[in-house]
């Protein structure tokens, strides 16, 4: 991985890094630099296809499968249908946290939250334990489900199919829970409000491509694979997705990657759009060496939009930190204090620098920044030559 002119690391040895980077800093170069490394597997959110577009030859040559996961024009890219996994209490309860979770704020709909979070559980909880039985097994089938909510005396309604449930089922376990929390007098608003956020957030091609599944999450790593998930930064429907799949891939990382063969690098550009992300901190504070995160901010204030109170514990579980440049006082401020810099070196840093402290320094260093059109394998980019332009 590199971080500037003089600092790289092999991707084993690789942490979680913070990026810091503002508009004009050279994060997209830095990106590309990283991918043009081709030494590990990429998974990278991509805004507006800029990535793949200009290094997804140079990667195909260099031998690596290229999968694009299409959020702006879902028809153009492969599938990804999260219900394909094995499934667990706490990777339900994750799931539903990442479509309700943005829709809903925990602390302020707190007794809401909690309402709909339950009785949300229990029918995914439905879906991944007896869909098969009823060729249940995506997006569609759960949100089909939901809307029998408002109707409990359906005949295939989630109601009546409870009726049929053992009591330790977690489907059964989760509704009745919600009905112990959620008085009668409230249970029809809890249900209804229960429909009507999981409603919009996907377009009708976005739920064409999560009916099955090409990306395998469980097996990533028994190919050089580069992953991109194309955004449109001016569309939020669909981002939810983001959501989703980063929740599910870091619920992977404590059982799975240990039998990966290459190690994975996970690029989270434009993070704004990535939603909110439960278990975020399990890929921040990931210790192995078979996954790494580079989260990039182009502020502080973007965690704190997201995490509220979480997000300075967030910020500071990052073992390494790379600044490439940002002018807002919030980010000047916490970058003061966690480099020891005086405020007015960081606002005084040039262009062409950037300053990188990694876990083990004692204090941090200032560099120039890696020049990506340096790259030995730039000229094979769309960059160098349109000719080389990656059509995904």
């Amino acid at each position: 991985m590199i971080y500037s002119k003089h600092h790289s690391m092999e991707p084993e040895k690789s942490s979680s890094a913070l990026i810091l980077a503002g508009a004009g800093s050279g994060k997209s170069d830095w990106i590309k630099s990283n991918l043009l490394q081709m030494d590990e597997n990429f998974i990278v959110v991509d805004p507006g296809g800029d990535y793949v577009k200009s290094v997804g030859n140079a990667l195909k040559e260099h031998g690596y499968k290229i999968q694009v996961l299409n959020l702006d024009h879902p028809q153009k890219g492969v599938h990804y249908n999260p219900f394909s996994y094995d499934f667990e209490d706490s990777r339900i309860q994750n799931l539903v946290d990442s479509l309700l979770k943005n829709v809903k704020d925990e602390k302020e709909d707190g007794y809401f939250y909690n309402a709909e979070r339950m009785i949300l559980s229990s029918v995914m909880g439905y879906v991944l334990e007896f869909g098969k039985e009823k060729k249940w097994d995506n997006i569609r089938d759960f949100f089909h489900l939901v809307e029998t909510l408002v109707t409990p005396e359906k005949e295939d309604g989630l109601f009546r199919l409870m009726e049929q449930a053992s009591e330790d089922s977690i489907a059964k376990r989760y509704l009745n829970s919600f009905q112990e929390y959620v008085g009668e007098k409230t249970q029809k608003n809890a249900l209804v409000a229960s429909v009507a956020d999981m409603q919009g957030l996907f377009t009708e091609d976005m739920l064409d491509c999560m009916m099955q599944d090409d990306l395998h999450l469980d097996q990533y790593s028994e190919e050089k694979t580069a992953l991109f998930l194309v955004t449109n930064p001016m569309k939020k429907k669909n981002n939810v997705v983001l959501s989703m799949f980063f929740c599910q891939l870091f619920s992977l990382l404590s059982k799975e990657s240990a039998n990966w063969k290459y190690p994975v690098h996970c690029i989270m550009d434009e993070f704004m759009n990535c939603g909110v992300i439960r278990n975020l901190n399990d890929a921040i504070a990931y210790s192995g060496d078979r996954f790494h995160l580079s989260l990039i901010l182009q502020g502080t204030g973007q965690m704190k939009e997201r995490y509220n109170g979480m997000s300075n514990q967030y910020l500071n579980s990052f073992d390494d930190c790379l600044f490439l440049g940002a002018t807002d006082e919030e980010s000047i401020s916490y970058l003061s204090k966690r480099f020891h810099l005086p405020v007015d070196t960081l606002k005084q840093l040039k262009k062409n620098q950037c300053i990188f402290l990694q876990h083990d320094w004692k204090k941090p260093e200032t560099d120039k920044k890696y020049k990506y059109k340096r790259h030995p394998s730039y000229k094979k980019t769309a960059d160098y030559k349109s000719k080389f332009l990656f059509d995904s």
